[in-house]
């Protein structure tokens, strides 16, 4: 069976998810240098769970792989 291509709406928001996740992990670490440990926080978890957004496909190949 032939696997399919991934369209241009996923790629675009695999580029969003991922742009989006790098920029709020550089905002997060701005925060907490200037002792707003909270903000900063919460920001880079975001960032981080948005670039492991960006590896969706990937990763939910790599679980079909291990379940099966």
């Amino acid at each position: 069976m032939r696997k399919r291509g991934r369209s241009v709406g996923e790629l675009i928001s695999t580029l969003t998810f991922l742009g989006f996740g790098v920029w709020l992990m550089f905002e997060g670490l701005s925060l907490l240098e200037s002792n707003r440990t909270f903000a900063g926080l919460i920001g880079c978890v975001g960032g981080g769970l948005s670039i492991i957004a960006g590896f969706r496909f990937q990763i939910q190949n790599l679980v079909k792989k291990w379940l099966n």
